[in-house]
C-alpha cells in the first residue's frame, strides 16, 4: 500500500512540475540575467540609466525567483507528505525510510517515467 502511495505521489509531483511550466520560469530568470550583462557590458547608457534598468531587471528577477521557491514548495508537497500520511495509517512502518530505500527510489523513478512516456504518446496522437 506504502509503494502505490509513492507512486502516485510522484506521479503527482510529474503533474504538477509539468502543469506550473517551472521551467518556463527558469529560462526567464536566465533570460533576464543575460539582459542584465548586456546592459552592464554595454555603453549605450549612461550610469544613472543602466542603474534604473538594472534595478527593475533586479526586482523582475527576485519576484520570478519568489515564483519558483513557491512552485518548488508545490511540486515537493506530495512526497513530504507521504510520512504524515503514512503515521495515520500505521504504526509500524516508516514512509520515510521507504521513500529512501532503493525499492522506494525505483517506484518514483519508474512513475516519472510512466508520466512522461504516457505524456509523450498522448501529444504524438492529438489532434
Amino acid at each position: 500500500m506504502i509503494l502505490i502511495l509513492i507512486g502516485i505521489a510522484s506521479l503527482l509531483c510529474a503533474l504538477i512540475f509539468d502543469a506550473l511550466q517551472i521551467v518556463k520560469i527558469g529560462r526567464f530568470v536566465l533570460n533576464l540575467q543575460k539582459e542584465s550583462l548586456k546592459v552592464i557590458i554595454g555603453s549605450e547608457f549612461t550610469d544613472d540609466e543602466k542603474q534604473k534598468i538594472l534595478l527593475t531587471i533586479s526586482g523582475k528577477i527576485l519576484i520570478a525567483t519568489i515564483k519558483l521557491i513557491f512552485l518548488f514548495v508545490l511540486v515537493t508537497l506530495p512526497m513530504v507528505s507521504l510520512p504524515v500520511i503514512g503515521l495515520w495509517m500505521t504504526d509500524s512502518i516508516n514512509v520515510f525510510d521507504i521513500l529512501i530505500s532503493i525499492k522506494g527510489i525505483c517506484i518514483s523513478t519508474l512513475a516519472f517515467i510512466v508520466y512522461y512516456y504516457i505524456k509523450k504518446s498522448y501529444a504524438r496522437f492529438r489532434l
